[in-house]
Protein backbone atom coordinates (compact mmCIF):
# COMPACT_ATOMS: atom_id res chain seq x y z
CA UNK A 1 0.00 0.00 0.00
CA UNK A 2 2.82 2.42 0.85
CA UNK A 3 4.55 1.75 -2.46
CA UNK A 4 1.72 1.46 -4.97
CA UNK A 5 -1.02 3.59 -3.34
CA UNK A 6 0.59 5.75 -0.63
CA UNK A 7 -2.29 8.21 -0.62
CA UNK A 8 -4.68 5.38 0.27
CA UNK A 9 -2.57 4.06 3.15
CA UNK A 10 -4.77 4.01 6.23
CA UNK A 11 -4.15 3.00 9.85
CA UNK A 12 -5.04 -0.67 9.19
CA UNK A 13 -2.44 -0.82 6.41
CA UNK A 14 0.20 0.65 8.68
CA UNK A 15 -0.89 -1.57 11.55
CA UNK A 16 -0.02 -4.61 9.42
CA UNK A 17 3.61 -3.44 9.38
CA UNK A 18 3.59 -2.87 13.13
CA UNK A 19 2.07 -6.33 13.66
CA UNK A 20 4.85 -7.79 11.51
CA UNK A 21 7.43 -6.42 13.93
CA UNK A 22 8.29 -3.10 12.33
CA UNK A 23 8.79 -0.18 14.71
CA UNK A 24 7.15 3.18 14.20
CA UNK A 25 10.56 4.57 13.24
CA UNK A 26 10.94 1.81 10.63
CA UNK A 27 7.54 2.62 9.11
CA UNK A 28 8.38 6.33 8.93
CA UNK A 29 11.78 5.57 7.36
CA UNK A 30 10.16 3.28 4.79
CA UNK A 31 7.58 5.96 3.97
CA UNK A 32 10.32 8.55 3.49
CA UNK A 33 12.33 6.24 1.23
CA UNK A 34 9.28 5.52 -0.91
CA UNK A 35 8.49 9.23 -1.18
CA UNK A 36 12.08 10.06 -2.15
CA UNK A 37 12.17 7.30 -4.76
CA UNK A 38 8.89 8.56 -6.24
CA UNK A 39 10.37 12.06 -6.41
CA UNK A 40 13.49 10.77 -8.19
CA UNK A 41 11.38 8.87 -10.73
CA UNK A 42 9.39 12.04 -11.50
CA UNK A 43 12.60 14.08 -11.90
CA UNK A 44 14.09 11.53 -14.31
CA UNK A 45 10.85 11.40 -16.32
CA UNK A 46 10.82 15.20 -16.50
CA UNK A 47 14.45 15.36 -17.60
CA UNK A 48 13.81 12.76 -20.30
CA UNK A 49 10.92 14.85 -21.55
CA UNK A 50 13.15 17.94 -21.73
CA UNK A 51 16.21 16.16 -23.19
CA UNK A 52 15.18 16.39 -26.87
CA UNK A 53 14.39 20.09 -26.44
CA UNK A 54 17.73 20.77 -24.78
CA UNK A 55 19.65 19.05 -27.59
CA UNK A 56 18.04 21.16 -30.31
Amino acid sequence: MLVFHPRDAAPPSLQALLDAGWSTTDVVTLSQLVAFLSFQIRVVAGLRTLAPKLSA
